[in-house]
Protein backbone atom coordinates (compact mmCIF):
# COMPACT_ATOMS: atom_id res chain seq x y z
CA UNK A 1 0.00 0.00 0.00
CA UNK A 2 0.95 3.25 -0.56
CA UNK A 3 -0.04 6.57 1.26
CA UNK A 4 0.67 10.30 0.32
CA UNK A 5 0.11 13.58 0.81
CA UNK A 6 0.57 15.99 -1.62
CA UNK A 7 0.57 19.53 -0.83
CA UNK A 8 -1.17 22.44 -2.98
CA UNK A 9 2.08 23.22 -5.42
CA UNK A 10 2.42 19.13 -5.57
CA UNK A 11 5.12 18.60 -3.32
CA UNK A 12 5.07 15.14 -1.65
CA UNK A 13 6.99 15.26 1.84
CA UNK A 14 5.14 13.00 3.70
CA UNK A 15 3.86 9.44 3.11
CA UNK A 16 4.89 5.91 3.21
CA UNK A 17 5.06 2.33 1.15
CA UNK A 18 3.77 -0.04 3.41
CA UNK A 19 4.50 -3.62 2.40
CA UNK A 20 2.14 -6.94 2.87
CA UNK A 21 4.35 -8.22 5.41
CA UNK A 22 4.15 -5.28 7.91
CA UNK A 23 7.14 -3.12 7.05
CA UNK A 24 6.79 0.54 6.73
CA UNK A 25 8.97 2.98 4.40
CA UNK A 26 9.33 6.76 4.02
CA UNK A 27 8.45 8.31 0.17
CA UNK A 28 9.02 11.52 -0.91
CA UNK A 29 7.97 12.91 -4.24
CA UNK A 30 6.70 15.34 -6.65
CA UNK A 31 3.35 15.33 -8.27
CA UNK A 32 2.29 17.61 -11.03
CA UNK A 33 -0.53 17.31 -13.24
CA UNK A 34 -0.48 13.76 -14.70
CA UNK A 35 2.75 12.83 -13.64
CA UNK A 36 4.50 11.73 -10.41
CA UNK A 37 7.44 11.19 -9.30
CA UNK A 38 8.68 8.75 -6.46
CA UNK A 39 11.72 8.09 -4.06
CA UNK A 40 10.81 5.04 -1.69
CA UNK A 41 13.71 4.78 0.93
CA UNK A 42 14.43 1.06 2.47
CA UNK A 43 15.34 1.00 6.01
CA UNK A 44 19.08 -0.14 5.17
CA UNK A 45 19.18 3.43 3.73
CA UNK A 46 18.81 1.94 0.20
CA UNK A 47 16.22 3.97 -2.19
CA UNK A 48 13.77 2.93 -5.11
CA UNK A 49 12.48 5.38 -7.47
CA UNK A 50 9.17 5.08 -8.96
CA UNK A 51 7.76 7.53 -12.03
CA UNK A 52 4.79 7.29 -13.95
CA UNK A 53 1.48 9.33 -15.34
CA UNK A 54 -2.09 8.86 -14.87
CA UNK A 55 -5.12 8.98 -16.91
CA UNK A 56 -6.15 11.73 -15.09
CA UNK A 57 -4.69 14.43 -12.83
CA UNK A 58 -3.12 12.56 -9.84
CA UNK A 59 -4.67 14.31 -6.89
CA UNK A 60 -8.34 13.37 -8.22
CA UNK A 61 -6.90 9.89 -7.59
CA UNK A 62 -9.23 8.48 -10.25
CA UNK A 63 -8.70 6.68 -13.77
CA UNK A 64 -5.77 4.33 -14.81
CA UNK A 65 -1.76 5.42 -13.58
CA UNK A 66 1.28 3.60 -13.97
CA UNK A 67 5.08 3.60 -14.91
CA UNK A 68 8.21 2.25 -13.84
CA UNK A 69 10.04 1.21 -11.04
CA UNK A 70 13.54 0.52 -10.73
CA UNK A 71 16.46 -0.14 -7.75
CA UNK A 72 17.33 -0.12 -5.07
CA UNK A 73 20.52 -2.34 -7.54
CA UNK A 74 21.02 -0.95 -10.57
CA UNK A 75 19.58 -3.94 -12.52
CA UNK A 76 16.68 -3.68 -10.61
CA UNK A 77 13.34 -3.08 -12.90
CA UNK A 78 9.84 -3.23 -12.68
CA UNK A 79 6.46 -1.62 -13.17
CA UNK A 80 3.50 -0.44 -11.05
CA UNK A 81 -0.01 -0.05 -11.84
CA UNK A 82 -3.53 0.85 -11.04
CA UNK A 83 -5.93 0.14 -13.29
CA UNK A 84 -9.86 0.57 -11.62
CA UNK A 85 -9.59 3.82 -9.92
CA UNK A 86 -13.41 5.26 -11.12
CA UNK A 87 -12.87 8.09 -13.60
CA UNK A 88 -16.76 9.76 -12.96
CA UNK A 89 -16.23 13.39 -13.84
CA UNK A 90 -13.12 14.15 -11.47
CA UNK A 91 -11.66 16.57 -14.17
CA UNK A 92 -14.48 19.02 -14.45
CA UNK A 93 -15.26 19.10 -10.39
CA UNK A 94 -14.21 22.37 -8.20
CA UNK A 95 -11.55 22.07 -5.82
CA UNK A 96 -13.35 21.73 -2.69
CA UNK A 97 -15.71 18.48 -3.86
CA UNK A 98 -11.97 16.76 -5.31
CA UNK A 99 -10.59 17.55 -2.02
CA UNK A 100 -13.12 16.40 0.31
CA UNK A 101 -13.53 13.24 -1.72
CA UNK A 102 -9.64 12.54 -2.05
CA UNK A 103 -9.94 12.80 1.99
CA UNK A 104 -13.05 10.75 2.24
CA UNK A 105 -12.05 7.55 0.10
CA UNK A 106 -7.85 8.44 1.65
CA UNK A 107 -6.68 9.45 -1.08
CA UNK A 108 -3.45 11.40 -0.73
CA UNK A 109 -2.40 12.28 -4.31
CA UNK A 110 -1.62 8.87 -5.71
CA UNK A 111 -3.76 5.34 -4.54
CA UNK A 112 -6.79 5.36 -2.61
CA UNK A 113 -6.40 3.68 0.61
CA UNK A 114 -9.48 1.00 1.08
CA UNK A 115 -11.70 2.94 -0.65
CA UNK A 116 -15.47 3.10 0.79
CA UNK A 117 -18.42 1.30 -0.96
CA UNK A 118 -19.76 3.20 -4.12
CA UNK A 119 -21.48 6.42 -3.32
CA UNK A 120 -20.77 6.22 0.50
CA UNK A 121 -18.11 9.71 -0.66
CA UNK A 122 -20.41 11.31 -2.61
CA UNK A 123 -23.26 11.09 -0.25
CA UNK A 124 -20.52 12.56 2.66
CA UNK A 125 -19.57 15.59 0.58
CA UNK A 126 -22.98 16.36 -1.15
CA UNK A 127 -24.59 16.79 3.06
CA UNK A 128 -21.38 18.38 3.97
CA UNK A 129 -21.79 21.10 0.93
CA UNK A 130 -18.34 20.69 -0.24
CA UNK A 131 -19.94 18.43 -3.61
CA UNK A 132 -23.10 19.71 -5.49
CA UNK A 133 -25.19 17.74 -8.53
CA UNK A 134 -22.83 20.30 -11.32
CA UNK A 135 -20.03 17.99 -9.37
CA UNK A 136 -21.16 14.76 -10.95
CA UNK A 137 -23.03 15.99 -14.05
Amino acid sequence: MLELKISDDGTIEEGYFATADGDDFPVVGQATGRSIGLLITLADGESFYGVGVGEEEITACAGAMGGPLVGPEPDDLGDWAVLDLPVETAARRSRACKGCLQSCRGCFGFLCVEPPEAGVCRDACMQFGSCTDDDFI
